[in-house]
Order: structure tokens, then C-alpha cells, then sequence
């Protein structure tokens, strides 16, 4: 009964807190630090700082166990990511393909990584699992305007489900694919700001809990020499015009 009653409870202070017009929040988990058992569906992806949330749902004696875990990592050989040990990862700006030409997919310096795994009485059909992403650097981002990417076809083909994957991909931003909610615009890696992400678990409406973590990224500079140069070419092209304008008075 008093497993019942916490998930209850926890329930309440979901549905309060990712409310249709609120924003998604501080980072939210149960324990922040290593997963063993995730992979995040590679090799050598770090997971020794993820936020991870343990759920348990069920009458006693017919218990199902749900862990959920998030956290950001560099991709390939990318400079690691920081974090403050409580949810917030720090990142560069920036995107290339994989550090030292590892990928031939265009990506930013860092992903974000997802595991979700299901033992116990109930299958995790019975459940829905959806990943919540952010394109807009702006901190305080409206659920309305996160990314959701339903992951129920996913962890129903495995379990655990667990992957790594990077905001510039495009998939993300094609609503087209059935499990993907698109956010409004286009994320830009260069982009200096903060960028939130949240794996929530329910059943049948009602919520279960969730990790979620931010990921804080650094701007990229742009050159000093950069303005300059422009404004060189700015001058060069009206004193050329001016000199082609005094040359066609003479002539007339």
C-alpha cells in the first residue's frame, strides 16, 4: 500500500510540473552517477554520470521495476563534457564529423544518451516512454515547444532501450516520422545556451516519473578579425563605386 501511495503522490507533482504551458524545468532524478549497465548502444560512451530515476509500480508480490537514465556525453573523440553533479552537463560549441572524421554524419561536439529498461510483472507495453528535447537555447523553454520522441515501438522491439544520438540529426526534426514531434525551428550548434532534455515514464495517462538533465553549451566566438574584414570589404566596394561614378562624369 505505501508503494501505491508514493507513485500516487509522485504523480501529483509530475502532472504540476511539466503542465501544458510550464517550462520543463531543473534536472530531476533519483541518483546522479554510474549506470553499469548502460551502453547508451555503443562502445566506450561514457556512463559514469548519468541522472538516473528507479520507479516502482504494482501490489506487493506483482511488482514491475523501471529504470530511467539520461545524461551527455562527447561524441567520438570530441573534448569531454563537465558537469556539476547535479544534472547540469557543460559543453562546447561547435559541430564537426566526429572529432577526427569518425562519422559521416555532421553532428554537434556532444550527444545526449537515453536508457530505459522494464523488468518485473507487467511487460513494457504497458507503459509509454517518451523523450522530451529542446532546440532553443533559451532557458525556461515551454513544454508546447520541446521535441517529443515517443520510444514506445522502441523498447517494445528491446529492453533495455538505450541509445546516443545528437541534435543535429534530422530526424529530430521531422514530424513526418510517426514517433517524432518536431520542435518549431532548427537547432544551431554554434548556439550558445541551455538545452533541456527528459525521459518520462506513464501508464495508461497517468505519470510514473522521469530523469531529465540540462545540457549548458558555450557560444561559438566569432573571430575577432572577422567584423573587420567585413567592414574592409564594405569600404573597398564604395570607394570603387565612387571611383566608377567620377570616371563616367568624365566621360560624359
Amino acid at each position: 500500500m505505501f508503494k501505491k501511495m508514493t507513485g500516487f503522490f509522485g504523480a501529483i507533482v509530475l502532472v504540476a510540473s511539466l503542465g501544458a504551458g510550464n517550462a520543463l524545468g531543473a534536472p530531476a532524478f533519483d541518483i546522479f552517477g554510474p549506470l553499469p549497465e548502460a551502453t547508451f548502444g555503443g562502445s566506450g560512451i561514457p556512463n559514469d554520470n548519468v541522472a538516473i530515476t528507479n520507479i516502482t509500480t504494482g501490489v506487493e508480490g506483482f511488482e514491475t521495476f523501471i529504470t530511467l537514465g539520461v545524461s551527455a556525453t562527447r561524441r567520438h573523440s570530441n573534448p569531454a563534457l563537465t558537469n556539476d553533479g547535479a544534472g547540469t552537463f557543460f559543453a562546447g560549441g561547435g559541430s564537426n564529423f566526429g572529432g577526427m572524421g569518425q562519422s559521416s554524419f555532421l553532428g554537434a561536439l556532444w550527444n545526449f544518451d537515453f536508457f530505459v529498461k522494464v523488468v518485473g510483472h507487467a511487460p513494457a507495453s504497458d507503459f509509454d516512454f517518451k523523450l522530451l528535447y529542446d532546440f532553443d537555447p533559451l532557458t525556461g523553454t515551454a513544454d508546447a515547444d520541446l521535441g517529443i520522441w515517443d520510444l514506445n515501438s522502441f523498447i517494445s522491439a528491446v529492453n533495455p532501450a538505450q541509445t546516443s544520438q545528437n541534435l543535429l540529426f534530422g530526424f529530430l526534426a521531422n514530424s513526418l516520422i510517426p514517433e517524432i514531434t518536431a520542435p518549431a525551428g532548427s537547432f544551431d550548434p554554434n548556439a550558445g545556451g541551455e538545452y533541456s532534455f527528459a525521459l518520462l515514464a506513464s501508464q495508461r495517462g497517468d505519470p510514473l516519473g522521469r530523469s531529465a538533465i540540462d545540457v549548458n553549451v558555450s557560444a561559438v566566438p566569432v573571430p575577432a578579425a572577422l567584423p573587420l574584414f567585413g567592414t574592409g570589404l564594405f569600404v573597398m566596394g564604395f570607394v570603387g563605386w565612387r571611383r566608377r561614378k567620377a570616371a563616367a562624369k568624365v566621360a560624359a
